[in-house]
């Protein structure tokens, strides 16, 4: 799934933003992963391109390791609601800053104003 993202950010503080850490770069894209469970696999695997602006995220779901022997097929899910969900939430945080939690100022007591309220 391809998702383009607007943000002021560069692609690799987004993704770690988003919970992604540095796999490896080339081809003028870098490659991110997101582990979902305790092991390697299943993980998100998102390919990033950056533009004027905006973020280029190319997202699929690895659900096991490659087995295909010498070969070096591949077993991504380009779609289907697992990727939807984090295509979701990833377009969150660039869509909503996360709203600052204000506390109203306490007033200022004495030392027995705070003993006896």
């Amino acid at each position: 799934m391809r998702i383009v993202i607007t943000t002021t950010d560069n692609a690799t503080n987004f993704m770690r933003r988003a919970g992604y850490g540095f796999q490896k770069e080339g081809g003028g894209e870098v490659a991110f992963v997101r582990r979902v469970g305790g092991g390697l696999f299943p993980r998100y695997h998102a390919y990033v391109t950056e533009g004027a602006g905006q973020i280029t995220v190319n997202l699929h779901v690895d659900q096991k390791a490659p087995t295909y022997g010498r070969t070096s097929a591949h077993s991504g899910e380009y779609s289907g609601s697992l990727v939807e969900d984090e295509a979701a939430r990833l377009r969150q945080p660039a869509s909503a800053p996360p709203a600052a939690a204000t506390k109203p100022p306490e007033e200022k007591k004495g030392f027995f104003g705070r003993l006896f309220r």
